[in-house]
């Protein structure tokens, strides 16, 4: 999986913000630290949409960078936040699991008029990015 480095800072009486070395103009804030990381992998999502997505740099490399020194000289921390691309490319994977849970899912996917595939991608999809509530993929 892919994974970009964002600078995370906040100032006093602002929203928390992060921005991307290796994605310029890609930025992102959330009134809260637990909504930020959502926020971004969306933002990273939507401002690579249709386009190759750069090379990410390590930590490491993000580290040495005059700006990022300098914001994290004032308090900013690193996030590693993952391109997670709507590409349309399928792959074919087979999961085993509990009948009952199955079933349950089955049930879920049904309610909502979607495959028990898109019912699976949109929950994990879900789960990486932290429980946040998400559009429809």
């Amino acid at each position: 999986m892919t994974q970009f480095v964002g600078v995370v800072d906040k100032q006093p009486e602002s929203a928390w913000g992060i921005w991307f070395p290796d994605v310029p103009g890609c930025t992102s804030a959330a009134d809260t630290l637990d909504d930020l990381f959502p926020n971004a992998c969306q933002a990273l999502e939507f401002h690579l949409e249709g386009m190759d997505a750069p090379r990410p740099r390590s930590s490491e490399e993000v580290m040495k960078l005059r700006d990022v020194r300098d914001d994290m000289a004032r308090g900013a921390v690193l996030m590693l936040v993952p391109l997670l691309s709507a590409e349309n490319r399928k792959v074919r994977v087979n999961v085993t699991g509990n009948a009952y849970l199955v079933g349950a899912i089955d049930d879920a996917a049904r309610q909502r008029g979607i495959t028990r595939s898109a019912f699976l991608m949109q929950a994990a999809r879900k789960e990486i990015m932290g429980g946040a509530d998400l559009p429809q993929v």
